[in-house]
């Protein structure tokens, strides 16, 4: 799915953050996007209200615009 985007783009909102999740741990309750890497772990986009935005894009700048 990642293989020919430039970048991730994520507008968190105010309550939203990214977080660590062991393989071996829990994901947190409010995890509403999780990214699972071969044989590293994996992260959670974390928001207890709801997703914002959430988009692949090749050109981060003019995604920033």
């Amino acid at each position: 799915m990642f293989e020919d985007a430039a970048a991730l783009a994520m507008h968190f909102g105010t309550n939203g953050s990214l977080q660590d999740v062991p393989c071996d741990g829990e994901e947190p309750a409010s995890t509403r996007l999780l990214f699972e890497f071969t044989g590293s772990g994996r992260l959670a986009y974390a928001n207890p209200s709801r997703i914002d935005h959430v988009v692949m894009t090749d050109d981060a700048g003019a995604f920033i615009r």
